[in-house]
Parts: structure tokens; C-alpha cells; sequence
């Protein structure tokens, strides 16, 4: 299957390339830029082109249908969506990291303005595997989720979907690493600002947010408010969520291990650790894993659960490959198992 990268300079796009390389059933057959076009790979990522093949492409529609069969777009949302509707209409399939089709219509309006493709939303499949692998098979629109929403969901969807969580409130409190500020040069990722500290931003209102509630209002079977803080740690990969959960009345420990192993225990990714062990960012880096722990606090009637992932891989591009997987059909986990992790 020939795929095309298109803002192969960016983060999540030099990830994707990462994995591609790795997978059995892809081919590598264009990476397009905009303002990186003419570029040698090389010239941004020297370990993924030593022998100094490859050259960033300008980008348009049909330049990659020349190339590709399917298309992961790095973009930002707006140019990502517009980009999307003419592959899609030239016959390429298409993965979209941006925000542009993970939302319902309503809520992409309130919090991104309006979409230059609308009629293309109900099309788009969120390329969630542990929640959404039935939608997958044969889809041509794969929207990857965001990478807090990803951690955190993934993180109580165990829980909710098991009915021992009480309405309520959601506190998610989230670390992050700087390569999820993106690769554009910017005074808040500087090293000087993030060595040696740890900054929460967009405190009044992240735009994950919004993703984080509609996925689990679903599972919770009513609407939840979520009051979601991210913070920036000074590292180059991962996120560390802690969320916070009121549970139902007479919920206990037993309960939550129950309903942890139950979700876990049958994905490839998904690892629920055993008692008195926490997530570890070390142990995730570079991988498409995911470790989850729960912890049952009696005194304030609290889940308090905790997830580490790589904001990168499974946050990202290898989340969104896991998705490609199943939509084509190969195996889920191909491309991704076995990827090395930074130890401790």
C-alpha cells in the first residue's frame, strides 16, 4: 500500500515516517512540505534518511494522488480539512492528525470557527482503536485523536463504561513533553524557558477539552464536565495523566481492578499495572503502549487514575497507524509491537 506523508517536516509527521519504515505492508512513496518543500529529508531528520534519499515535495492534491493510495496529513486543522476533501475526491484515503473531523459539527464551530468542509464530518471515523475498532474496517476518513484526549480517555474509559463512576466531575491534570508544542520555532519551547521547571498553560480553556468530554460523556452515558489543566515538562516525549473520578456509591478497589483488567487485558497496547506500581514515561517513549493504574481513595469517595503514553506515537502518528491498520486490514499491530522503549 503506497503512502504519502504531507508535512513530513513536523513532529508527528517525521514519526509516521519513523513507523513506516518499520511496517511490512507500507510503502514510503512521497513526502510533501509547504514551507519545508525543496528540503532534503535529511536536512530536518538525518537518522531517518542516513543515505540521503528522499526530498520534501511541494504540496497539493494531485501531487500525492500521483504517489499514494493513502495520505497521513501533519497540517493544521483548516488547511488539513480542505486538503482532505480533494484526496478523498481523487480516490487517496486520508489520516488526519489535526483536529479537523475528530468532533461533532456543533462543537468543532464553538471551539475552531467554522469548517471548510462540513459535509465531509459524518464521514470521518475517530481513529480510536479501543473504542471505535468496529467503525474502522474500510474506512477512507480516519481523524486521529488528540494526544491529552488519548491519554486521559483512555485512561477512565475503563471505568465508565463499567457504570462505577458517579455524575459529577472529571479534574485531568496532565504533563506533557515540548515536542507536543509542534516543531515551529516558538519563545515558549526554548530551552531556557523550560529547563529545570514545570509551566501549566492554557489553563482557561484548551482546546482538547472539548474532545476529552465528548468521549467520555458517551461512555458515561450523560454529560460530563471535565476541568482539564495541561502542564510542560522539560523532556522531549510523553504524557502523564492523573484524573480524578467520583465514584458510585458502594465502588471499591476490587471493583476498579475489575473493570481496569476487564478493558485492558485483550488490547495490545493497553497495560494495566499491577497494584503499587505507577506509570512511567521512560518505560512508553518511542512506543505505541499504554500504562494505566488506578488507585481507590476511600477518604474522598476518589478513582484517582493514572496514565502514562508517548505523546508522539500512541498520542499521534502511532495511534493513527494502529487505526490505518484495521481500516486496511492488516495487523493491528504491525509497524508498532516490539518498538523500543528508553529504560528505566
Amino acid at each position: 500500500m503506497r503512502i504519502a506523508v504531507v508535512g513530513a517536516s513536523g513532529f508527528t509527521g517525521a514519526e509516521m515516517l519513523r513507523l513506516i519504515a518499520g511496517h511490512p505492508q507500507l510503502e514510503l512513496s512521497g513526502l510533501f512540505g509547504a514551507s519545508s518543500a525543496g528540503d532534503p529529508l535529511a536536512q530536518h531528520y538525518p537518522g531517518l534518511d542516513r543515505k540521503n534519499r528522499h526530498q520534501l515535495q511541494a504540496t497539493s492534491a494531485e501531487a500525492v494522488a500521483q504517489v499514494a493510495d493513502w495520505a497521513v496529513l501533519g497540517l493544521p486543522h483548516g488547511s488539513s480539512a480542505r486538503l482532505a476533501a480533494e484526496l478523498l475526491e481523487l480516490g487517496v484515503g486520508v489520516v488526519d492528525l489535526s483536529a479537523s473531523f475528530r468532533l461533532p459539527a456543533a462543537l468543532y464551530t464553538e471551539h475552531y470557527g467554522d469548517h471548510p468542509c462540513p459535509e465531509l464530518m459524518g464521514s470521518a471515523v475517530y481513529g480510536l482503536p479501543e473504542l471505535h475498532r468496529q467503525k474502522l474496517p474500510g474506512a477512507r476518513l480516519i481523524a486521529g485523536p488528540g494526544c491529552f484526549p488519548t491519554g486521559v480517555t483512555l485512561a477512565c474509559a475503563p471505568f465508565l463504561q463499567a457504570g462505577l463512576i458517579a455524575e459529577g466531575l472529571l479534574i485531568a491534570d496532565c504533563k506533557t513533553g515540548v515536542t507536543g508544542a509542534g516543531a515551529k520555532l516558538a519563545s515558549g519551547s526554548q530551552f531556557c524557558r523550560v529547563a529545570d521547571t514545570i509551566m501549566p498553560y492554557k489553563v482557561e480553556g484548551h482546546r482538547h477539552t472539548p474532545e476529552i468530554a465528548h468521549n467520555l460523556s458517551a461512555l458515561a452515558k450523560s454529560p460530563l464536565k471535565v476541568r482539564f489543566t495541561p502542564h510542560l515538562l522539560p523532556i522531549r516525549r510523553g504524557i502523564l495523566s492523573t484524573c480524578y473520578l467520583p465514584l458510585a456509591a458502594g465502588v471499591g478497589a476490587k471493583d476498579l481492578r475489575l473493570a481496569l483488567h476487564e478493558f485492558c487485558d485483550d488490547e495490545p497496547f493497553l497495560h494495566a499495572l499491577p497494584s503499587g506500581l505507577q506509570p512511567n514515561l521512560a518505560r512508553v517513549a518511542g512506543t505505541n503502549e499504554v500504562e494505566i493504574q488506578v488507585v481507590c481513595d476511600e477518604q474522598t469517595g476518589l478513582a484517582v487514575i493514572t496514565s502514562a503514553i508517548d505523546n508522539l506515537c500512541k498520542g499521534s502518528s502511532g495511534g493513527a497507524l494502529q487505526a490505518l491498520n484495521i481500516a486496511l486490514g492488516f495487523d493491528e499491530g504491525a509497524g508498532l509491537s516490539g518498538l523500543s522503549a528508553t529504560l528505566p
